[in-house]
């Protein structure tokens, strides 16, 4: 007598119902996994180039002094890609691993930024800076010129996340952030010295997330990059839950 045993598996009905239930779950969580890697990506890169531009700052202070001075080396006020090279080769590059140097044509197109909602403009393009790749892969504009004896000798310096990105945007791939000459020495800080410390985590969201390129504030325009970097490094280099810009 043959016994039949009955074949236990899975109807298409099921396998397709299976199939659509995973679909619907990897829509919902997918986007917000790939948000969380991409924040994480910034406040690791943020945090991390900050310490290799802080730590040759604190170098290049111990070796040259607080008071950098390149004033008997550059003729003509104003910045320039030559000046700019000039200052960053002499006090800073020798502490910092450098990657590769951009030709000025190629720094040229690595200082575009773009807004990074439709209401926000794109920054200006500038061919004055000094344009490296640093071993942990961000890119750094770094701009210099001559000394003004009546205020603190600054060095402003964008960071780029994601160089190879075909457009980079303010506060999402784009930061910025100054070098200057302090009473305390030099110090690398958001650019922001001039307002104050005391200027609150309401008016940072609100100029991080501002529609122009560069912020007029309190007497002074700022890159509103500024703001974005001084808003996740007050909070402890996490974008925080009301950062006005999305990933």
């Amino acid at each position: 007598m043959k016994i039949f045993k009955k074949s236990l598996a899975f109807t298409l009905a099921e396998v397709l119902i299976t199939i659509g239930v995973i679909g619907v779950v990897a829509a919902i969580t997918l986007p917000s996994l790939i948000t969380k890697s991409r924040k994480v990506m910034v406040e690791n890169r943020l945090k991390d180039t900050y310490s290799i531009l802080a730590n040759a700052t604190r170098l290049a202070e111990g070796e040259f002094g607080a008071d950098i001075d390149p004033s008997e080396k550059i003729t003509g006020n104003g910045f320039s890609s030559a000046k700019s090279k000039l200052v960053f080769d002499t006090y800073f590059r020798p502490f910092i691993k450098i990657n590769y140097e951009y030709p000025q044509n190629e720094c040229v197109e690595l200082t575009k930024t773009y807004g990074a909602n439709k209401s926000q403009s794109s920054m200006y393009v500038d061919s004055n800076g000094a344009c490296y790749n640093l071993l942990n892969g961000v890119s750094i504009i770094f701009w210099a010129g001559r000394k003004d004896d009546t205020s603190p000798y600054v060095m402003p310096v964008i960071m780029k996340l994601q160089p190879a990105k075909n457009k980079s945007f303010d506060g999402i791939d784009t930061f910025g952030l100054q070098i200057e000459s302090t009473d305390n020495g030099l110090v690398v800080s958001s650019g922001l010295s001039q307002i104050g410390a005391d200027i609150s985590d309401d008016n940072l969201v609100k100029q991080c997330g501002s529609s122009s390129g560069r912020v007029y504030f309190d007497g002074y325009a700022w890159p509103r990059s500024m703001f974005c970097f001084e808003l996740i490094k007050r909070n402890g280099w996490k974008i925080p839950a009301k950062y006005p810009l999305k990933f």
